[in-house]
């Protein structure tokens, strides 16, 4: 038995296939920055089974699949926070944008990642799929301002991890400029703080 264990390691070597790596870069234009709220942007939760670096792909509803050698270059929850940062920065819309629990900004923005994946339709149709939900907080007062579910699903060019890679990035590209207006609208920081009532005031 450890005779033949050895024979099929031995089989074995140099046959592992390269681990190839994915990143999500942003096209958007760099602008002067805006008169926005300052944005902390934390890195963001993940659902299962997408909380694992391997790009994930779906034959149908109940069957979850993975891309062994072909990974997202950081945790999607990280990747996504990392995208965010680089798209809100160059929108334009806000005074700043900073990575991080401790960076400073009016608003922290967090989440989750609720999907980053490859559904594949039908044989020839294919699609990248993205699904996240944005909470904006008022660092302030900790309120909730603003939160949605954001969802794209963008057509494939080809079934491939690098397909997945294109679709995704242009899924989260919709999705910072859809919730970029509705965040960079957002009314804080500059209201006055509650006031309090003075010791002996009736």
């Amino acid at each position: 038995m450890k005779t033949l264990a050895i024979f099929a390691l031995a089989a074995c070597g140099g046959s592992v296939p390269e681990t190839h790596y994915y990143a999500l870069p942003s096209e958007s234009l760099q602008l002067r920055p805006g008169d926005g709220p300052s944005l902390a942007i934390e890195t963001l939760d993940t659902a299962r089974p997408y909380d694992d670096d391997r790009m994930v792909y779906r034959v149908d509803s109940y069957r979850i699949d993975f891309y062994e050698y072909h990974r997202w270059a950081a945790p999607p929850g990280a990747l996504v926070a990392d995208y965010l940062v680089e798209a809100f920065a160059r929108s334009g819309r806000f005074r700043a944008v900073a990575r991080g629990p401790e960076a400073r900004g009016s608003l922290a923005i967090g989440g989750r990642v609720v999907a980053l994946e490859e559904i594949d339709a039908t044989p020839t149709r294919w699609l990248g799929h993205v699904a996240v939900n944005l909470v904006a907080t008022d660092r302030a007062t900790g309120d909730v301002v603003w939160s949605e579910q954001l969802d794209e699903r963008v057509p494939m060019p080809t079934r491939s991890p690098d397909g997945l890679a294109r679709a995704a990035a242009v899924g989260l590209a919709r999705i910072a400029a859809r919730a970029i207006p509705a965040i960079s609208a957002l009314d804080v920081g500059s209201r006055a703080p509650p006031t309090q009532a003075r010791a002996g005031a009736p």
